[in-house]
């Protein structure tokens, strides 16, 4: 699955790059992180953990409606428990590459992210320790939707996007034993 997504992303860029114009920009907003998660086959309760994330983004344009973006995001990301002063954050580097349908400056978009987990560090109330880096896998993948408008004659837009992440991030997990992303963004952007 990882080769696939891999070649699929840089066959888009290339294909792009090739035939099309290209604006680049950049984008910063809200995370509204958690995870879906089970532990020997029990659901874990958690609750959202809010962070944020920016971003470079390069856009390419098919035509006047048919446009394509990818960039290279840093996402703060984690979740916290259902109770207690707890939480997991986890520094990521996302590659997301959405496919957009342009509607008069409404866009919806539908695309797929590559990530690698830098770090992950583990919060109990004023105490924050490094989590082990052999203790969870750092590749990071799944799909996106979204929306975004862009104001007229300008090249400021607001994007809302979730991120679903299909990676389970358990080192030794299964279909018992899994961590997946889930990652709300809600944010802001400007292209050049």
């Amino acid at each position: 699955m990882k080769k696939i997504l891999m070649t699929v992303a840089f066959a888009a860029l290339a294909i792009a790059g090739a035939n099309a114009q290209t604006k680049f920009g950049v984008r910063a907003g809200l995370n509204l992180a958690d995870v879906a998660s089970k532990t020997n086959d029990k659901k874990d309760e958690t609750k959202i953990r809010p962070a944020f994330y920016v971003g470079g983004l390069a856009e390419f344009a098919f035509n006047d409606v048919v446009l394509m973006d990818a960039g290279l995001t840093y996402s703060n990301q984690g979740n916290k428990p259902k109770e207690g002063d707890a939480a997991t954050i986890q520094h990521a580097l996302n590659l997301p590459i959405w496919f957009k349908y342009d509607f008069a400056g409404f866009r919806p978009k539908a695309g797929l992210y590559a990530g690698y987990i830098l770090s992950e560090q583990a919060r109990l109330g004023d105490k924050t320790t490094t989590v082990d880096k052999d203790a969870y896998n750092h590749f990071d993948y799944g799909i996106g939707l979204g929306v975004e408008y862009n104001l007229p004659n300008n090249g400021l837009f607001f994007e809302a996007s979730y991120n679903w992440g299909l990676a389970n991030l358990d080192k030794n997990g299964d279909s018992k034993n899994y961590t997946n992303n889930r990652v709300i963004q809600v944010g802001v952007g400007y292209k050049f």
